[in-house]
């Protein structure tokens, strides 16, 4: 708007110079002048005054030329003090031929400068007047000028707000042609600011403009091209192209309502810009601003509402750890800013764009969806967000998560953004609803994520096909898992994040361990590390690592640095194995861990290995250390003891063997076919997938060898564990190979 009240009061003097040559052809040069300004000011437009007046090589010159009575420097300044026009010297050239159709064959203007305040037009508020006050419209007239070549050395012409801060201003030479219709060309620099100084850019602009004259019925065209390199900024950021760019435009006024269209024949680009300073700013630039086919790109209606299509392509954004990039943003709807009461919705269209979070090694792309903005002409502006979609990459190495898939919708305004939609992984086999709720002042807000329950199921879907990262950890994981997530943002903090895992019978093989019927949930909050809010207790239905546990728990607690190993027990052959409380380190490496056996049942025991003709009775207790490292569960020197009882062991292949191995092998099985027991010890030692030692060491008496009389049995038998307890007739080998046999010893 600025910029045509500007080239209605330029075309307004223009008039003025035609005028005063009728004159001057008449009655001379000092009576012309007079009689002009006189016809000026009749029209409220004044007080006009000039300098002196003569005729030089066939000109007339006119000096210091002035309408309105504020003062108004020529050179660079900044005092005006209200709307005025100020030109040094003009000189007009003419024909009588010319004076006759009306027109001026050429006009010079050394330095001009134009003023016009924002509600304070001065001299020119009748050229400014919106109407009749009747209300009645005039259609307007075709732009035109009454001087075939119009030349201004220096044209300074500024429009300012009410407090008198420059808002728009061009300085620069421009040449103005009127004989052909209307060309007009401009060499020099432009500059824009905000209001309240808080921002302003300026640059060289050389343009030019071409009006043909009008066809009957049809709009009025003017045909802009040129280029220009702006540079500028404000709190906070900066812009600058690095070298000139060009334009091409058609703006088209209609001579029924004076209504704009602006069309661009090509993209423009857009300048780069800077926001904040040194390594934490963030460069935006690489975009261009174009038209959509067939569509102006601007409308400017009659009654000031500003209209828009266009789409901003190729943009791109880069910051420390940030990288993204759009395809194309199409925008429909009155221009932010200039929107009045009433406008439509300003419609957007997302089709294309990536997002690349460097140090979390998460990349979004194909970043699509649809939105409408609301009350653009209020302080608070709304916008409903129809749809959004996304996919999620995750980029580190090894890969954590498969690509996942978002889908949203919901609102945004000054005061909140709120989106709902539901996230699944790219071949949508786990998923579930998403929330996300921001605060735009203060900058927090948070995000909720349901996911499950997910079924688990042995050669169907495994934890590994959403979650590459845990491949070699575990494996087998049958059951049900569901998780609830939340993440929590506000400024100068990190993200801070919150699980809460369910999990429902679930098995899974971890190392030389099978577990299932695990129960329980599980409270961590993160990332960086992730840990649990205090102790979190499982119960574990069955282990088998060697052995069979049923029916235990666990209670550990996840910090920094360790897994706090609180409690783990199993009822185990009518006793109790329990880990003694210790704390593991999280880095890699062995992890140690004692294991307490208390009053453990020899009768049960013996029926662990399967032996029918092996009995006893009575309980031992003692400790087992377990060491967990890369290459599988090892125990440690485990220690076990006990007390009084009785064992037989009465089998036809252990007492064949026994007869062709020697004496000793025969008092030995027969002394085990009924021992009364008073000391036991037993000793375990090696990796539960190789080779076991154990030792065995009885002390007491047996009926059938030595009359009773006290004597000490002391085994050490090597082998997997599987073997030791089926050993049977090869206890009794003479040889002892691969067994050991120390033999048995009178006391």
């Amino acid at each position: 708007m600025a910029g045509r009240r500007l080239a209605v009061i330029l075309l307004a003097g223009s008039g003025l110079v035609v005028a005063a040559g009728l004159v001057l052809w008449r009655y001379g040069p000092a009576i012309a002048v007079e009689m002009a300004i006189d016809a000026l000011e009749a029209r409220g437009i004044g007080p006009v005054t000039t300098g002196t007046q003569s005729f030089t090589d066939g000109r007339l010159v006119i000096t210091d030329l002035r309408i309105g009575d504020v003062g108004i420097a020529p050179a660079d300044d900044g005092g005006t003090t209200g709307s005025g026009l100020s030109a040094d010297r003009l000189s007009l050239g003419f024909t009588l031929d010319a004076l006759r159709a009306g027109r001026l064959t050429e006009a010079r203007i050394g330095h001009l400068t134009l003023r016009l305040m924002e509600r304070a037009p001065g001299p020119f508020a009748a050229l400014l007047a919106d109407g009749p006050e009747d209300g009645a419209t005039t259609p307007p007239s075709p732009l035109t000028l009454p001087i075939d070549n119009l030349v201004i050395d220096r044209l300074d012409a500024a429009y300012l707000n009410a407090d008198g801060n420059t808002l728009m201003r061009y300085d620069g030479r421009a040449d103005i042609a009127g004989d052909h219709g209307l060309a007009i060309a401009l060499d020099g620099r432009g500059a824009w600011a905000a209001a309240d100084g808080s921002a302003d850019i300026a640059g060289p602009i050389a343009l030019t403009a071409q009006l043909a004259p009008p066809k009957p019925g049809q709009p009025e065209r003017i045909a802009i091209a040129g280029t220009m390199a702006f540079q500028g900024g404000g709190d906070g950021w900066s812009m600058a192209y690095a070298a000139p760019v060009p334009i091409a435009a058609t703006v088209a006024r209609s001579l029924t309502d004076g209504g704009l269209t602006a069309t661009l024949t090509d993209c423009v680009a857009l300048p780069p810009i800077r926001l904040g300073e040194g390594r934490d700013a963030t460069a935006i630039g690489d975009a261009r601003l174009c038209a959509t086919d067939g569509e102006p790109l601007l409308r400017m209606m009659p009654d000031g509402t500003a209209m828009l299509t266009a789409v901003l392509r190729d943009g791109a954004v880069a910051s420390p750890g940030l990288q993204a990039s759009l395809t194309a943003l199409t925008l429909t709807g009155p221009v932010p800013g200039l929107a009045v009461d009433g406008a439509p919705p300003l419609a957007l269209r997302l089709d294309g764009g990536r997002v690349i979070l460097a140090d979390a090694g998460i990349t979004l792309r194909d970043i699509a969806g649809t939105a409408t903005a609301t009350e653009l002409a209020s302080t608070n502006p709304q916008a409903r967000i129809a749809s959004l979609s996304l996919r999620v990459d995750d980029t580190a190495q090894p890969q954590r998560v498969v690509p996942l898939a978002i889908t949203l919708a919901g609102t945004a305004s000054p005061a909140a953004v709120v989106l709902k939609g539901r996230l699944t992984d790219a071949a949508g086999r786990i998923g579930g609803p998403v929330t996300i709720t921001h605060d735009p002042a203060g900058g927090r807000g948070h995000a909720t994520l349901a996911l499950g329950p997910v079924n688990w199921a042995r050669g169907s879907l495994q934890p590994v096909d959403i979650a590459p990262v845990v491949a070699g950890l575990f494996s087998g994981v049958t059951g049900q898992t569901a998780a609830h997530l939340r993440a929590d943002w506000r400024p100068n903090r990190p993200v801070a994040l919150r699980a809460v895992i369910d999990i429902v019978s679930t098995g899974v093989t971890v190392d030389a361990a099978s577990l299932s019927g695990i129960n329980g949930q599980i409270v961590l909050t993160g990332p960086d590390p992730w840990v649990t809010t205090g102790p979190q207790t499982l119960e574990i239905g069955r282990v088998d690592a060697g052995i069979q546990l049923t029916g235990g728990t666990v209670t550990a607690n996840l910090t920094p640095k360790t897994i706090d190993l609180l409690e783990a027990t199993w009822p185990f052959a009518g006793g109790r194995l329990s880990v003694q409380p210790t704390t593991l380190p999280r880095a890699d490496g062995p992890r140690r861990l004692t294991v307490k056996a208390e009053a453990l049942e020899l009768s049960l025991l013996a029926a662990l290995a399967e032996q029918p003709a092996l009995t006893a009775d009575g309980r031992i207790s003692g400790t087992i250390p377990v060491v967990i490292a890369e290459d599988g569960i090892r125990i440690d020197k485990a220690v076990l003891a006990g007390r009084t009882g009785r064992l037989s062991w009465t089998s036809d292949a252990a007492a064949s063997a026994a007869g062709s191995a020697g004496e000793g092998a025969d008092l030995l099985a027969r002394a085990l076919q009924d021992f009364r027991v008073e000391r036991l010890n037993m000793t375990l030692d090696g990796p539960l997938e190789g080779e076991l030692i154990a030792g065995l060491s009885l002390a007491g008496s047996s009926p059938a060898v030595y009359d009773g009389y006290p004597m000490e049995i002391n085994l050490d038998v090597r082998g997997p564990l599987a073997q030791l307890l089926s050993a049977e007739g090869r206890l009794f080998d003479a040889s002892g190979a691969g067994l050991g046999i120390e033999g048995l010893t009178p006391q």
